[in-house]
């Protein structure tokens, strides 16, 4: 798999790669991590940063559509297992990663298709320094961050996100892996970017989390109820 970033405005590649580098070299690595392979620039392509990893499996999107876009209680619970450990290893390691989405997990090739890898580090970043451990400062001016079907309430109003708010992401990631639906879906297809942002931050906050949850065990209420 192969990544760039033309022009390097900014070097966001070169974090994204920095960050995955971080996350293999930990003491305890974690199964479910991509490999970085290489990153840098070629000659030939002074004003590219490239960045080559593992090849891996078609994620969990992808994978939705295939069965008919629900996924049994059984598979949920299985992705639910390895996708909170790895949000774990990550906040261990100092980081958020501000954009949990089904897109960004997918299965891995061959004898490891049964792991699920964590992917897309382009908006991970330190919530806390890993020396002191002392948590950035609360802030209530930050842009919106993330993909909006699955953003926290908090991203949306502009507060500095940390980490209940990758977990509040990842319960709305659940609920519309298990149903198929959220009560904000169709607004996404909204073609305002500022106007469908908007939209799906009103709903999320006037629509109970146990409307949306009714029909499925109740610890998926109680999981978003916590974290949010």
């Amino acid at each position: 798999c192969r990544k760039k970033e033309e022009g390097k405005k900014n070097d966001l590649l070169r974090q994204e790669a920095a960050i995955i580098y971080n996350l293999n070299s930990a003491v305890k690595r974690k199964q479910g991590i991509p490999t970085m392979l290489w990153s840098g620039t070629d000659t030939n392509y002074p004003s590219i940063n490239f960045m080559a990893m593992d090849v891996l499996g078609p994620n969990l999107e992808d994978l939705l559509k295939i069965v008919g876009g629900i996924f049994s209680l059984k598979t949920v619970l299985m992705i639910a297992d390895n996708t909170i450990s790895l949000l774990e290893y990550l906040h261990e390691n100092h980081y958020i990663h501000r954009d949990i989405k089904p897109e960004n997990f997918l299965m891995g090739m061959g004898d490891l298709s049964h792991i699920v890898y964590m992917v897309d580090y382009g908006l991970t970043m330190r919530y806390r320094d890993s020396n002191t451990l002392a948590h950035i400062k609360f802030r209530e001016d930050r842009a919106v961050t993330g993909t909006a079907r699955y953003l926290s309430l908090n991203g949306h109003y502009g507060i500095e996100q940390s980490r209940r708010d990758d977990l509040e992401s990842l319960g709305y990631m659940f609920i519309y892996l298990l149903t198929g639906t959220l009560p904000w879906k169709k607004l996404t297809e909204n073609n305002d970017q500022k106007d469908k942002v908007r939209k799906i931050a009103q709903k999320k906050l006037k629509t109970p989390i146990e409307s949306f949850c009714r029909g499925i065990p109740e610890e998926f209420s109680i999981f978003l109820n916590y974290v949010i």
